[in-house]
């Protein structure tokens, strides 16, 4: 079966669920590429076909181009087989709970012939979106702080994640043990409930949390691993037993580190949480140095205020600090880190015109190590200035359809970081070799100059 096919005919009738060939190795050479089609998520002149809704379409399987004609005749789709283990899926947003798709996507026949001779060329293109018409707008849509940091990692991973909703297919194991994921959902859902219950009695200017407090806490944290328990996502009854303990122990140390903390600033709890652009709370309106403005949503965890009236905003961490260590020396690390200066903004649209620092707080003791146990970044002038331009950089490659695979610098050891670059998990030195062939030309140089920064070490 051909890796490309073109299908000729009424588009709704070949959008089909598309094979996923698990071959896991065809089509990931440094000259191949065709694991860059894009998804059909509009059948041109039929807005009723748009995700899913034409008739025998499956959204979460189809994946291609439909050309520009309006004539239901005449469209074409380029159908495409990934060769590697991808399962094309609906990207479900936690935070929006919708679909994570930017917008449908409708390109022209010259983007169609484009696709098709990128699989056979030597692979120098950065994807075959570039440069055409009706592309999504990345200006229309709710952004956030770790979408655009996916693009700034690889543009490729959040072309084929983002815009295809595809994801790697994951091999489903027994739970031995509770994820990290859960266990950072149990630690800030217990923080959050136990200060929406305070907040009437929050400690005041460099007051500590009292014993009863503490107290109550523990037996929310406690009441939220039983729910866990319950939902069956603890692991082993043996592993649960002690990882539970160690939880515990995290939540009261949470407190008695806060205590020092705000001591030592003579600051006072706000609340528990800022969200912003969820549900009635605005989203975060920024304007980039185009001219073009941008609307962000996220949520940090907890917001203190200096007697001086510095905002301090909070973002809880459940693992440990050496992947933020580089925003010491960087405060947006090359435009991969961009959720702290997001939070300050925010907290200054919402609480009023105050000096900010955001930061990472690392709250489980046994993972800091001889790490810090807080990260900060205080929005300053230099600090607005870089992160508007760095999200310049970045809105403007998705606009204008960069979307280059900019594998790791170095082969992967013990699991695959990009598995978008590294489908099959035997290495993407060849993605990486391209990258650095491509990473010279005008159209990228912003973008690579941005992530890997000609004078970095």
């Amino acid at each position: 079966m051909p890796v490309v096919e073109v299908v000729d005919g009424p588009a709704d009738v070949v959008l089909d669920e598309l094979g996923v060939d698990r071959d896991g190795r065809r089509g990931t050479g440094a000259g191949r590429g065709d694991h860059l089609g894009p998804r059909v998520g509009h059948v041109p002149g039929r807005p009723d076909a748009a995700h899913a809704g034409a008739s025998g379409a499956v959204d979460d399987g189809p994946t291609g181009v439909v050309d520009g004609t309006t004539d239901p005749d005449q469209q074409r789709v380029v159908r495409h087989e990934p060769g590697w283990h991808e399962q094309g899926v609906p990207w479900d947003d936690a935070a929006a709970g919708q679909p994570d798709a930017d917008q449908a996507i409708v390109v022209d026949d010259e983007t169609v012939d484009r696709f098709l001779d990128d699989v056979d060329l030597p692979g120098e293109e950065f994807g075959p979106l570039h440069g055409a018409a009706d592309l999504p707008d990345p200006t229309a849509v709710l952004l956030s702080a770790t979408r655009l940091e996916s693009y700034a990692d690889c543009p490729h991973a959040y072309f084929v994640r983002r815009l295809l909703g595809v994801q790697p297919v994951e091999q489903p194991e027994e739970i031995l043990v509770i994820s990290p994921l859960d266990i950072g959902s149990l630690m800030h859902e217990a923080m959050d409930t136990f200060v929406q219950q305070e907040r009437d009695r929050l400690p005041g200017y460099g007051r500590p949390w009292t014993a009863a407090q503490r107290e109550l806490l523990l037996g929310i944290g406690a009441a939220g691993a039983a729910e866990f328990e319950t939902r069956g996502l603890t692991g082993h009854p043996l592993l649960w037993a002690a990882e539970r303990t160690r939880i515990l122990a995290d939540l009261g140390t949470m407190l008695d580190d806060d205590n020092a903390w705000r001591a030592g600033l003579d600051a006072k709890v706000v609340a528990s949480e800022l969200t912003f652009g969820n549900g009635d709370a605005p989203p975060v309106s920024l304007t980039l140095p185009s001219g073009v403005t941008i609307e962000l949503r996220g949520s940090a965890d907890k917001v203190d205020q200096a007697r001086d009236g510095t905002l301090l905003v909070t973002d809880l961490k459940t693992g440990g600090p050496s992947r933020f260590t580089c925003l010491i020396a960087d405060p947006i690390a090359a435009g991969t880190k961009l959720q702290l200066p997001l939070y300050a903004f925010a907290a200054r649209q919402q609480l009023g015109d105050h000096p900010v620092v955001a930061q990472y707080w690392f709250v489980r003791k046994g993972r800091r190590a001889d790490g810090p146990t807080r990260i900060a970044v205080p929005l300053d002038a230099g600090v607005q200035t870089r992160y508007l331009a760095a999200l310049n950089v970045l809105v403007h490659g998705i606009g204008t359809g960069l979307f280059p695979a900019r594998a790791p610098d170095g082969p992967d050891f013990g699991w695959v970081r990009c598995p978008y670059c590294n489908p099959d998990g035997l290495g993407h030195r060849a993605v990486r070799d391209r990258w650095e062939r491509q990473r010279g030309d005008p159209l990228l140089r912003r973008y690579a100059d941005l992530v890997e920064p000609p004078d970095a070490p």
